[in-house]
């Protein structure tokens, strides 16, 4: 008995290893996990927040993990704008996610909202170093209503993302060993702007800090993580 239950352990270890490495990255995976990330304009003042809680994780028959975050958006107040579920999967070492610093500014700002995100999303694999590139991304965010009605798109592409170092965080939730992205990104809404982008993301934990800088090297928002509960 004892010989046939340690073949079994055996026989299911690697998958068991492989589920637990493929799920190991720059991002919050355990169900339960509450992040928050309050938003702030360039002369530092509050514009909002959102939470994100991990709902439930679950690997597939391709070996890859997927993920379901339930994301709430809040005013300056603290009166809710949006919920809404998004889904993020980890393969191959690699985690794809919408879920950046810089989403906030593609949801709409106002409840009884359908949203509906879609694109080539953000990559982050487990392992970061300096000086590494990072595939280019671009994700799309419909807004409509019950009725199928769409009321808004908006775009985003993510270029020349690099790892530029690590560096330690300070923020209300701690200290965090993070790696540091830059990148250039293009928001196509009603109009388009081209800005810069600088994030700080650290393991099992997502994005902790976020800075965003106009064509002229100029800080106009930044994100940053308030609150963390495992």
């Amino acid at each position: 008995m004892k010989i046939q239950v340690a073949f079994i352990i055996i026989l299911i270890l690697p998958q068991i290893l492989f589920s637990q490495l493929a799920c190991e990255g720059f991002f919050a995976d355990k169900p339960g996990t509450i992040t928050e990330l309050t938003h702030y304009d360039k002369n530092n003042s509050k514009t909002g927040s959102t939470v994100f809680e991990v709902m439930f994780q679950d690997e597939n028959e391709d070996g890859s993990v997927s993920l379901e975050l339930l994301s709430k958006s809040f005013d300056k107040k603290g009166e809710p704008l949006l919920e809404n579920k998004i889904e993020s999967t980890c393969k191959n070492g690699t985690y794809f996610t919408s879920v950046t610093g810089m989403i906030n500014e593609m949801y709409p700002k106002g409840s009884e909202m359908e949203v509906t995100i879609s694109g080539n999303m953000v990559q982050y694999p487990n392992n970061l170093t300096a000086g590494q590139k990072l595939p280019d991304a671009d994700i799309k965010v419909k807004t409509g209503v019950e009725d199928g009605l769409t009321l808004m798109t908006v775009t985003a592409t993510f270029t020349n993302r690099q790892v530029e170092a690590y560096e330690k965080v300070t923020t209300p939730a701690g200290v965090f060993d993070c790696a540091k992205i830059s990148y250039d990104y293009q928001v196509n809404m009603i109009f388009t702007r081209t800005l810069k982008g600088v994030e700080y993301v650290a393991k099992g934990v997502g994005v902790v800090k976020c800075e965003t800088y106009d064509k002229k090297g100029k800080l106009i928002a930044s994100t940053l993580l308030t609150s963390f509960q495992k």
